[in-house]
């Protein structure tokens, strides 16, 4: 779901990292990727993951497919 996710964002021309001091397109949907990958790689890098996370990362990518889809198949079209 991340690399899908990924990919959609990339199309569509948002940031997939927070650039300080700079101001984003649409700040919820890079703020709710960044969560979510966050997660992703904590369960990738074994660390010290609280299980209570995953549910809501889950629940980000569903919803920010769901945004993506409805902004339109690439940068522009909604």
């Amino acid at each position: 779901m991340h690399r899908l996710i990924t990919e959609m964002m990339e199309a569509r021309g948002f940031e997939l990292d927070e650039p300080e001091g700079e101001e984003l397109k649409e700040p919820e949907i890079t703020r709710a990727y960044i969560a979510a990958r966050e997660v992703k790689d904590e369960i990738e890098s074994d660390g010290s993951l609280d299980l209570g996370d995953v549910p809501g990362a889950v629940e980000a990518y569903r919803e920010l497919y769901q945004d993506l889809l409805d902004y339109g198949a690439t940068s522009g079209t909604p």
